[in-house]
């Protein structure tokens, strides 16, 4: 069965090249999740088949609501969006989500021994995933 997909932050420099890429795939249903659906790359995605659904990122019972269904997240959400990212989390989790991708591409900050303010985030970001989608 095909599944669906939310991208949050789909809609930005990174996120436009994902939700892209889930739109040529086998997936039933591309969601984005934007602060704004009347934006030209919002119009561009949805004349591309993209369903897009308007949420604040500070409202986890919004971005609950664009989750309802939704068997795969993946965060395309900007390095220092800490509280958006956790809030997209905890909504993927109580959303029965079975699949979290975190936006936490680039530099693999497990590799080094010291600590960095933005790689500690990260790194509680993603221990805080594992433990949060639970399938």
């Amino acid at each position: 069965m095909a599944k669906i997909v939310a991208i949050a932050g789909g809609t930005g420099h990174f996120g436009l090249h994902i939700t892209h890429a889930c739109l040529k795939t086998s997936f039933r249903e591309v969601r984005v999740l934007s602060r704004n659906k009347n934006d030209d790359a919002t119009k561009n995605l949805e004349a591309d088949g993209a369903k897009i659904f308007q949420v604040s990122y500070d409202d986890i019972s919004s971005i609950k609501s664009a989750l309802k269904n939704v068997d795969v997240v993946i965060s395309a959400l900007g390095t220092q969006m800490f509280e958006e990212k956790t809030n997209v989390l905890k909504a993927a989790a109580e959303s029965n989500v079975s699949v979290y991708f975190p936006a936490e591409f680039g530099i693999d900050e497990r590799l080094n021994d010291f600590s960095n303010a933005v790689w500690d985030k990260k790194k509680e970001h993603q221990e805080n995933a594992r433990h949060s989608i639970k399938k």
